[in-house]
Formats: C-alpha cells, structure tokens, sequence
C-alpha cells in the first residue's frame, strides 16, 4: 500500500504531535474474526514516509491477529474516553480479547 497518497502529512503530524501521552485502541480484521486492544505504547517514527510504532505483547491475540492480516488501524482516544475506560473491567482474564 501506498501511504504517501492516501496520509496527508500535516495531518499525520498535527494527529502524533498531539498524542504526549494517551490511550489508544489498535484493532485489526482478519478474514471474520475482528481483534481490538487498548494500548499506550504508540509513538511516531518518521513523517516521510509516514510511520508509527506500537508495542504489543507477543502473546495477545491482537497481535496474532494482526500477522494474520497484514494490517492494522491506530485510533487516538479523546481524554474524556480514556476516563471512561479507566472504571470500565475488561470481560475477559486475557490482556485483549476477539471481538
């Protein structure tokens, strides 16, 4: 895939400038099986080419999910979401879970 046309990079820039410190969701589609987890780790590594990094743990299943596709989407979570989500208990024992 060709990020070059499809990020416009004062956005890309402006979009990981903002993010100091946060909570994202990485999520991902696999054939029918959809994986999402929240995270922290998230950093910006280069504007030209756009990349970024994200740290998951090699036993999640998000991440298994996610070598599976090949692809995976970043959302950045506005403050007032990541409150909520801090009194929110996770469903499942694991550290994510399929959707």
């Amino acid at each position: 895939m060709n990020t070059r046309n499809t990020v416009d990079p004062r956005a890309f820039r402006d979009a990981c400038g903002a993010f100091a410190t946060g909570v994202t969701v990485v999520s991902t589609v696999s054939e029918d099986l959809i994986s999402a987890m929240t995270a922290n780790a998230f950093m910006s590594i280069s504007l030209d080419p756009p990349m970024i990094a994200v740290s998951l743990g090699l036993n999640t299943r998000t991440l298994g999910v996610i070598c599976s596709a090949g692809r995976f989407a970043v959302a950045i979570l506005p403050a007032e979401t990541e409150r909520c989500l801090a009194f929110r208990r996770p469903r499942s024992a694991g550290p994510d879970r399929a959707l």
